[in-house]
């Protein structure tokens, strides 16, 4: 995804609409509820994870039947998922994966909600941001622990009108970050400013609850910078590479920091250990030999969204043309208006993604779009259930030059 483009779809829209506003906060807050919920069931896999690897060692250190090379493995397994969230090989390893997808797809699920509710309220701009934040948050994995509290003991931070507090992250790339502050006085919401070179920067803003409580989360990377629990983006502007520092400032308030943590954040569904297979294909236990995903001549029908479309979702048929390698030509086909893609997927375990789109017959009476680049894709395919968006960028004489296109696939049953 371009920078650009982010900072352009990162925008936070100002709505002269009271009613808008306020539907557009309803929206928000329900996916920060979520965001919550997701974040608790995360503690507890961590917290099971962690579980699942000691009782790996109790067992392989039982006086008498001690077994050093699995006390070894265990020890570095342990490592790698503090410091990656790297999966151990452990007898429930199944049931923890599944624990973690479910999870995800929960907090997708509401994304996607979050997206169609704020293109129904007519806030574009909002709608592209949860779509970018969603696609973000599909391809990274988010299983890694927390790092210890950066404030201890001995040291206060404090916020007031007059004094700020700058943070310097220990993390470097991508990073999450989480603010536990409370307020003592003023009646002012906290602020944070991610700066980046060249004097750019983000700002978000986070209003106490009624104790005066506050607990932010962010995502900070080099084409991300979302808040995704507890505060809300109030400016923005396009940053060149990952932002370092974070200032926090208030204008009528006063808050004491408790508690600072940061988390790398990893590409990928999930991590595993080196010597594993790096993707999780769909696997056929009774034959013991892969399900085959998107084989030739498979044919399947769902629904459609299609953003230059009034109709809402309609159906949609799917057929596998050709499939070499990591590669599927799909042929998309929405039968009331006859519109017709070829698509060119890229599919590694049950991850799928659109790399290349091109619109091969225009809807009935409609001159045809071409498509000169493919923006973005997300998708995956699980039991023979596909879900696939894209986003495409090219012109017709009927929607213009150089407009955005996104079409949904979604439940597509083979």
């Amino acid at each position: 995804m371009k920078l650009g483009h982010l900072a352009t779809t990162m925008a936070v829209s100002i709505c002269a609409c009271g009613a808008m506003a306020q539907e557009a906060d309803l929206i928000r807050d329900r996916l920060h509820r979520a965001r919550d919920l997701y974040e608790s069931d995360m503690q507890r896999l961590r917290e099971r994870v962690l579980s699942a690897i000691d009782r790996k060692l109790e067992a392989a250190s039982r006086p008498g039947r001690v077994d050093q090379a699995t006390i070894d493995e265990a020890t570095t397994e342990r490592a790698a998922f503090l410091t990656t969230g790297a999966m151990p090989d452990v007898s429930n390893i199944d049931a923890l994966r599944k624990i973690e997808q479910s999870a995800r797809e929960k907090l997708i699920a509401v994304y996607t909600r979050a997206q169609a509710d704020y293109a129904r309220a007519d806030s574009t701009q909002d709608a592209e941001r949860i779509r970018d934040e969603r696609e973000w948050f599909d391809e990274h994995f988010d299983l890694v622990p927390w790092g210890d509290n950066q404030i201890g003991n001995a040291l206060e931070v404090r916020v007031t009108p007059e004094e700020q507090a700058f943070l310097f992250p220990p993390e470097q790339g991508d990073y999450r970050v989480e603010i536990i502050a409370q307020r003592f006085d003023g009646g002012g919401a906290l602020s944070v400013v991610i700066d980046g070179p060249d004097a750019r920067s983000y700002e978000c803003e986070a209003l106490p609850d009624p104790e005066g409580n506050v607990r932010i989360l962010l995502t900070i990377a080099e084409d991300m910078v979302s808040a995704d629990l507890g505060a809300v983006l109030i400016a923005d502007t396009p940053l060149d590479e990952a932002a370092r520092g974070l200032t926090l400032k208030s204008l009528d308030a006063s808050f004491e920091v408790s508690s600072v943590r940061y988390k790398p954040v990893q590409e990928g569904m999930w991590r595993i250990m080196p010597d594993e297979d790096p993707v999780s294909p769909v696997e056929d236990r009774k034959q013991d030999r892969p399900v085959p995903i998107l084989p030739v001549g498979a044919k399947g029908e769902g629904d459609c969204i299609h953003s230059q479309r009034v109709e809402g979702t309609v159906r949609v048929a799917v057929e596998v043309l050709a499939r070499e390698g990591n590669r599927a030509d799909l042929k998309v086909q929405i039968p009331g208006t006859g519109e017709t893609f070829r698509v060119t997927c890229e599919v590694r375990g049950t991850s799928v993604r659109a790399v290349n789109v091109e619109q091969t017959r225009p809807p009935r009476g409609r001159s045809p779009f071409r498509v000169t680049e493919t923006e973005s894709s997300s998708g995956r395919i699980r039991d023979g259930v596909l879900d696939l968006e894209w986003t495409v960028r090219g012109s017709s004489p009927h929607v213009g030059k150089n407009r955005d296109w996104t079409v949904r696939l979604q439940s597509v049953r083979f």
